[in-house]
């Protein structure tokens, strides 16, 4: 499953991790890796929430 956000990459053990990353006025912004593509999400959705919030200012 492709997850807006998150892609799949393999560390150096071999275990599968799964980044959550999101572009914000061009610049790329990593939110972290999970053990778990639906945390990733997880933490896309989120970003993507308080960015989208009108009464947030970010700098």
């Amino acid at each position: 499953m492709s997850l807006p956000g998150v892609y799949q990459t393999t560390l150096k053990d071999g275990t599968t991790s799964y980044r959550a990353s999101m572009t914000y006025k061009n610049k790329h912004i990593s939110l972290g890796s999970f053990a778990e593509e639906q945390k990733a999400h997880e933490a896309y959705l989120m970003a993507n929430m308080i960015l989208s919030n009108s009464q947030l200012q970010i700098h």
